[in-house]
């Protein structure tokens, strides 16, 4: 096995080492109590980041222990991991990327939300 690849797939499975997900969940708490003016955005988006990276994470390796015959499955998960890792590197890189991200995340909702409430509106008639 290639040896950077194989360094990859060690540091994921240290995403759920005894005690990561406590650590992480302290540190943010830390951050959301003494966020300092105009910081709870920021707070919020690298909280929903890790969120989403443990959650992939546990989607991905129950796929896997499941030994489910879906390939597709499995590289679904692994392609959200990747992209999830991606946006964290791009907005640890710097607070107006962590901005930008924040901001069209908002816009995203704000764009998807009604067309998710006309499809129940819609389902429920």
């Amino acid at each position: 096995m290639d040896p950077e690849f194989s360094r990859l797939v060690d540091e994921a499975a240290n995403i759920a080492a005894p005690g990561r997900w406590a650590a992480v969940n302290k540190g943010i708490k830390h951050l959301a109590a003494n966020s300092g003016a105009d910081n709870d955005w920021w707070v919020q988006l690298f909280a929903s980041l890790c969120s989403q990276v443990f959650s992939e994470y546990l989607f991905l390796k129950r796929a896997h222990e499941e030994k489910r015959d879906e390939a597709s499955l499995l590289a679904w998960r692994a392609r959200n991991l990747l992209e999830l890792s991606v946006w964290c590197l791009y907005c640890s890189k710097s607070r107006e990327n962590a901005r930008r991200l924040y901001a069209d995340a908002g816009r995203d909702v704000l764009v998807d939300l009604p067309a998710r409430v006309g499809d129940r509106e819609r389902a429920a008639q």
